[in-house]
């Protein structure tokens, strides 16, 4: 850390914020025991944030000052955790932890003296807390970048993304259908008031990185921005957006360990919905896929005869709309990657349905798309689905 130094006039003027100390001053353990939430001899706890604390095996794990749920991928330290229970950002969290610093400037600041650590505050009843989705102006930025992002796909420019859409077996009827798009370079809206500060106490927009862009329809709405009637437009129409990143040379691989995440969502955007439709047919069989890209693809095949969903990974917990509408459907085929994700994914579903839940043998590929590849990989997978139907 960079030593401190008086600015003369009674204050210490820092480098970085203390994030370390901050981390140290707040055992994880402790703030979770002043929340209500007990760890288990094995360091377990029932994850809060999701299935409204409730489940029945605890399934986050507490380790070394950190958190992981392996329900529903929710993971980082005492921040991270302050940050997610009360919908703050980065700087109103560490205010909550002690920190009495000030960002002026773009400089950091701390009151004289140490910061005296807090009393172990009492839980906070819940509060409700309105999705940043359903505010207009998150909308507005949203659709502005949808918009620029679908016509860019068209174009000379998002030439090389459409035809690495293509030879993963997606049909230009089914990329127009779903309004996918393509960002060359990242992009920036204005900004969101509901998306509070940034780090550096500066105002947040909506940002998306390079790559393909996936709009999420809101449960109520649709795709087209027009109806073909004289109903009106939905006052929400996306409920989150994500963009699977490419490189210039969009063929080459990506990979989590020097490229980062390979989905990013807008800030913003709430997880768990259905994809690409939130509405389902009732009484008609699911197909729960992994990925945005694998659900477009089963749609395009097999969308005319049963339900076709993901919620955004094979992990990601189901948001209570999406729940609700799969207990509608009388079964749900799973055709999920035959990886470790994909295998913790289908023993999740199970638990969700242990009535509903069929797995379906991707043998023959990885997922979707590599199944796809092989001329007779899809055709045998509908094979599996007639006879069990």
């Amino acid at each position: 850390m960079v030593p401190n130094r008086s600015d003369g006039k009674g204050r210490r003027e820092l480098g970085p914020i203390p994030f370390a100390e901050i981390v140290r001053d707040n055992p994880l353990a402790e703030v979770l025991r002043a929340d209500g939430i007990a760890l288990d001899r094995r360091g377990f706890v029932r994850c809060p944030f999701h299935a409204g604390g409730r489940e029945r095996t605890p399934s986050m794990q507490v380790r070394d000052g950190r958190y992981r749920c392996f329900a529903c991928g929710a993971s980082g330290d005492v921040i991270d955790y302050v940050m997610a229970r009360d919908g703050s950002g980065r700087l109103d969290a560490l205010r909550t932890l002690g920190w009495r610093g000030q960002v002026e400037g773009g400089r950091v600041r701390s009151a004289s003296g140490p910061s005296p650590r807090p009393e172990t505050p009492a839980p906070a009843p819940p509060r409700p807390r309105v999705p940043a989705w359903r505010d207009p102006a998150w909308q507005a930025a949203v659709n502005a970048i949808v918009e620029d992002a679908e016509a860019r796909l068209w174009s000379p420019e998002g030439r090389p993304a459409l035809e690495w859409l293509r030879r993963r077996g997606l049909e230009d009827h089914t990329l127009s259908r779903f309004r996918v798009g393509f960002l060359a370079r990242p992009a920036r809206s204005e900004t969101v008031e509901v998306l509070g500060l940034d780090v550096r106490s500066r105002p947040r927009g909506v940002w998306m990185p390079r790559g393909v862009v996936l709009p999420w329809v809101a449960p109520g709405a649709w795709y087209s921005a027009t109806t073909g009637s004289e109903e009106p437009a939905p006052e929400a129409r996306w409920c989150g957006v994500n963009v699977r990143r490419l490189h210039e040379e969009v063929s080459r691989p990506w990979r989590k360990e020097s490229d980062g995440p390979k989905l990013m969502a807008a800030a913003g955007s709430e997880r768990g919905h259905a994809y690409p439709w939130p509405d389902l047919c009732a009484g008609v069989p699911a197909l729960i896929c992994e990925g945005e890209l694998d659900a477009l693809l089963a749609f395009q095949e097999v969308g005319h005869v049963m339900n076709v969903v993901t919620v955004g990974s094979a992990c990601q917990n189901p948001s209570r709309h999406t729940i609700e509408a799969l207990a509608l459907c009388p079964v749900w085929f799973l055709a999920l990657d035959a990886d470790g994700a994909g295998r913790s994914g289908a023993r999740l579903w199970f638990q969700r349905g242990p009535n509903k839940a069929r797995v379906l043998d991707l043998t023959d590929g990885l997922d979707l798309t590599e199944l796809n590849e092989n001329s007779s990989g899809l055709k045998s997978l509908m094979i599996q689905i007639s006879l069990r139907i």
